[in-house]
């Protein structure tokens, strides 16, 4: 069904621009009428714009079509890359962050924050005292992948619940564990963005396994992946960073979420940036009104069960739905260019002030109110 407020959304002329071949392997011939997206299976109230159908209609409405990266494999990959001219992206930050450094030319154009329980647990039987090292932290890893965002974000929650539980010097031995997680690069992107819920289950039942054979002591999650394991009496939450908590102890891949647009698209046809943030806008408030929706919906692009992803945020999680700018975010994303510097993802002189902007979001605002 098309929302009344869809075909409000469009402003101006969708008039063709010449169409050009893009260089990329796979790619086709795109007119000025076709735009590529993806959106990663990350805590946004987005999700609903785009698996209840409004992403598309409202385009269409435009005179443009939206093609899914998840349904064409040779494609797939640009998700990460964002190596193509005519991309709008919605996900985790690790990877624009890595795109952009790697020669994307691409703008950060919007960003979310709803803050999640960060939990680190382990068997029922395990105890560790303050300040402890060595224990064994169980990482889900994609060694085949030019970047490693699986590890990253393990090694950044750690890195926050140790700093929120005061356990000072811990010193973490890292236990590579295998899910999903043998596949090359290309295999693993196709599968991640066709199925994200086998890839997400058979993560966690990779990193349940380790706790249980002994390999490994603790594992870290966040958006409440893990918390279905506490309740067969076999597992036990050791620390949690709870939803409430100062953003800066909240940091994953997927805090924040991120949406990034090829410059040249945004150049060329600004009114879709505009009009793709309207629908970031619109489907947040909607959420807010409809937040069983709002998590059913995400459960069914994670497999995280919706009560699980209601634990693991805070009561007011609505209030966080919805995109924007604020000195807040605008800090986290600092915070995540120096971690991915000090992990040689991206060189210290990563520009993020000529990265992210700003206009098309507040553009998006004005023509809303």
């Amino acid at each position: 069904m098309l929302l009344p407020w869809v075909s409000a959304l469009c402003y101006g002329g969708t008039g063709p621009y010449v169409a050009v071949r893009l260089r990329e392997q796979g790619e086709t011939m795109l007119t000025g009428d076709e735009v590529y997206y993806g959106v990663g299976p990350v805590p946004t109230s987005f999700h609903l714009a785009a698996r209840k159908g409004w992403l598309e209609q409202a385009f269409r409405r435009c005179g443009a079509r939206l093609i899914n990266l998840g349904d064409i494999p040779l494609m797939q990959e640009k998700h990460y890359t964002h190596r193509s001219p005519n991309l709008i992206r919605l996900g985790g930050n690790f990877p624009p962050f890595w795109a952009r450094a790697g020669g994307a030319d691409t703008l950060l154009v919007s960003m979310s924050c709803l803050p999640m329980r960060v939990s680190m647990v382990a068997r029922s039987g395990f105890n560790m005292r303050r300040g402890t090292r060595g224990a064994r932290l169980a990482v889900p890893v994609r060694p085949a992948w030019p970047v490693d965002f699986f590890r990253l974000g393990a090694r950044l929650m750690e890195r926050g619940l140790s700093s929120w539980a005061g356990l000072s010097d811990t010193g973490f031995s890292h236990v590579p564990v295998e899910g999903l997680c043998d596949y090359s690069w290309w295999e693993g992107v196709t599968m991640f963005l066709s199925r994200p819920r086998a890839d997400f289950s058979g993560t966690l039942e990779a990193e349940r396994k380790a706790l249980m054979s002994g390999a490994a002591d603790i594992v870290v999650f966040t958006q409440g992946r893990g918390l279905p394991m506490l309740k067969n009496g076999k597992f036990k939450e050791l620390f949690a960073v709870p939803g409430d908590a100062p953003w800066r102890f909240l940091l994953t891949n997927s805090f924040p979420v991120v949406t990034t647009v090829s410059r040249d698209l945004a150049r060329r046809r600004p009114e879709l940036v505009v009009l793709w943030i309207k629908m970031e806008i619109l489907a947040a408030r909607w959420a807010a009104a409809n937040q069983r929706d709002f998590l059913e919906t995400l459960s069914g692009c994670n497999g995280i069960p919706p009560d699980a992803l209601k634990d693991a945020c805070r009561p007011d999680m609505a209030a966080y739905f919805e995109p924007g700018f604020s000195a807040e975010s605008l800090e986290l994303l600092r915070m995540i260019r120096d971690f991915l510097s000090e992990e040689k993802v991206i060189p210290e002189s990563f520009d993020l002030d000529g990265w992210v902007d700003t206009s098309f979001w507040e553009q998006a605002l004005n023509e809303l109110k």
